[in-house]
C-alpha cells in the first residue's frame, strides 16, 4: 500500500504543479510548490499507512516526503517535459492568456 499511495502523490503532485507552470513566479516558488505537495503527500502518506497521527514518526514524514519530491521531479523531467500533454495541463492551469495571474 505504501509504493501506491507514493506512485499516486507522486503523479497529484506533478498534476497539481502543472497548474501553476505559466504563473509568472519564479524557479524557486514553483520548486517551493512542489515541495509543500510532497510534504503533504508525504505526511498523509504516513498516516494512512502507520494507521494515525498517533504512531507518525517525523523521520517516516522526511522519507515520504522525498520519495513523492524525487518521484515527482522524476516524472516530470524523464517522461512529461515537453510533450504535448505537459502542454495541455499548463493551458489549464493558465487559462487562456488573457486571464492569466502576472503577480
Amino acid at each position: 500500500m505504501f509504493a501506491w499511495l507514493i506512485f499516486g502523490f507522486v503523479v497529484l503532485t506533478v498534476l497539481l504543479t502543472s497548474l501553476f507552470k505559466n504563473v509568472n513566479w519564479s524557479d524557486k516558488s514553483k520548486n517551493l510548490l512542489a515541495t509543500v505537495f510532497s510534504v503533504i503527500g508525504g505526511a498523509l502518506t504516513v498516516i494512512l499507512t502507520k494507521g494515525g497521527v498517533d504512531a507518525v514518526l517525523s523521520a517516516s514524514i522526511i522519507e515520504s516526503a522525498l520519495l513523492v519530491y524525487g518521484g515527482s521531479q522524476a516524472l516530470y523531467g524523464f517522461i512529461l517535459k515537453g510533450t504535448t500533454l505537459e502542454q495541455k495541463m499548463a493551458e489549464v492551469g493558465s487559462g487562456t492568456k488573457e486571464n492569466r495571474y502576472e503577480g
